[in-house]
């Protein structure tokens, strides 16, 4: 069986790309903190849970039931670009996108894993979304898997499989016991990668507790129309395995586009807008089963189009979460960036047709919170660009791409360097967000200003251009 990129790990382990690459042209700025390299991973994913049952975290509800909320931005987007060239270094580009909430109660907070889960609860929650996204399609506990515990994947040197995880049938009483310990559920029917004929293979692989982030739900459309591929190990043409699948391998992306967008594409049904499509597919995501009791919200930051076949094409959507209107910090996967400290929250999805959406990975709706601090003021988006441009080399123009407010993410090491991967504890903050664009070096520069006090200014580069079509 040949290897492949297995996405049912540790979460605490999933890491998605790295912040890795060569360094940031100081030129560009007048100051630059010194930044290290970590890898960057979907910490949401790692530490999203509603347990509650603490004292800290009763202690938490009531400090949040107090908050007042704060005005963000008001202002349209050319009340915004007209503030964005008021500076002589920064002008506003004709594909100026602006995410800013009008308002929210804002916080500084501390987010931990607790891992802690029920299994027969979390099993039988596991089958009724398998019957909810899979409606009329039996599931085969032939493969029904579990991962982590006892149960675990290992490879010869030529790639071959030697060690898999195991079925959820034989195990059941020991997993209910509790005995195995925590483990997560996979359930995928292209598993063996044997599906040489197609009999409409799907996937679902749900982190426990369901609702944390870590999901992977695909119906095997895309995959079908990607066509089969040679393996070489195995000396065959197969499909694509469900669970490792990406729509953006194997057809071309024509263009990035804001979640806004009206631009109208033919899907494979039939012709609908990104902004449709999006509206769709939010409220797709936002309204599952289980949890029960969501406290947060995926929203889409961008949309890929993609061309599946001649004048038929396909939305890739780029997720992130939301916690009263904010989203957290997010960037687009496998895309080389310099070092950078922080973390990302990394989601996708992908449409095919217009009433259904064929892949999810990953879907955020849970998260517990400790140590909130309500932020009672902040900086105004005029203030943050003053620093924003104070920051940035006076003799070069830069292109204004994006204008976001966003929550940001970073894990808290201890002083030997070391982390605790069990609760994984990371800081959470809002700050303003600015996406720029220089020609001179064809850089992009994503830049940060905390909403709090103006301080703590950072940035990434990449040479992509981060830019939305309207």
């Amino acid at each position: 069986m040949k290897k492949r990129m297995i996405m049912a790990m540790s979460l605490s382990l999933l890491v998605l790309y790295s912040c890795s690459g060569d360094s940031s042209d100081e030129s560009a700025f007048h100051t630059q903190d010194s930044l290290s390299s970590i890898d960057t991973q979907d910490s949401l994913s790692s530490i999203d849970s509603n347990a509650e049952s603490n004292s800290d975290s009763q202690n938490s509800s009531s400090a949040m039931e107090d908050a007042v909320s704060v005005r963000i931005c008001s202002e349209s987007v050319q009340s915004i670009a007209e503030s964005i060239n008021q500076h002589e270094n920064l002008k506003a580009s004709d594909i100026l996108y602006v995410d800013v909430p009008e308002k929210s109660c804002l916080y500084e907070y501390v987010r931990k894993a607790t891992g802690d889960s029920d299994f027969e609860e979390y099993y039988k929650q596991f089958v009724e979304l398998f019957e909810y996204f899979f409606p009329n399609h039996p599931l085969n506990d032939d493969y029904l898997l579990y991962t982590g515990g006892d149960s675990f994947l290992d490879y010869d040197e030529e790639g071959n499989r030697i060690s898999d995880y195991k079925k959820v049938r034989d195990h059941y009483d020991d997993l209910a016991s509790g005995k195995i310990g925590d483990v997560n559920l996979l359930y995928d029917e292209s598993w063996y990668d044997d599906v040489t004929e197609w009999n409409s293979p799907v996937c679902l692989e749900l982190g426990s507790p369901i609702g944390n982030g870590y999901a992977i739900v695909n119906k095997g459309k895309t995959v079908y129309l990607a066509g089969k591929k040679y393996d070489s190990l195995q000396g065959i043409f197969r499909y694509r395995a469900l669970e490792s699948y990406e729509a953006t391998d194997t057809f071309e992306v024509v263009g990035y586009y804001s979640p806004k967008s009206e631009k109208v594409f033919k899907l494979l049904d039939k012709e609908m807008s990104i902004k449709d499509a999006v509206q769709f597919y939010e409220n797709y995501v936002n309204t599952f089963p289980d949890p029960e009791n969501p406290t947060l919200s995926v929203k889409v930051s961008e949309v890929f189009v993609l061309e599946i076949d001649e004048g038929v094409y396909g939305y890739h959507f780029v997720t992130t979460s939301t916690f009263d209107e904010v989203p957290f910090d997010h960037a687009r996967a496998y895309v080389p960036y310099s070092k950078f400290e922080y973390n990302f929250s990394v989601g996708s999805g992908f449409m095919l047709e217009s009433d259904d959406v064929d892949m999810i990975y990953s879907m955020k709706r849970l998260q517990k919170i400790e140590s909130p601090t309500n932020i009672k003021s902040i900086v105004s988006i005029d203030e943050a660009l003053q620093i924003l441009s104070d920051s940035m080399t006076s003799n070069i123009e830069f292109n204004v791409r994006k204008v976001e407010f966003v929550y940001c993410l970073k894990l808290m090491y201890e002083e030997d360097g070391s982390l605790d991967t069990k609760t994984m504890p990371t800081q959470i903050h809002p700050s303003w967000k600015f996406t720029l664009r220089n020609d001179n070096d064809d850089l992009s520069y994503v830049c940060y200003v905390d909403a709090k006090d103006g301080g703590n200014f950072r940035f990434y580069t990449t040479s992509m251009d981060l830019g939305l079509l309207p």
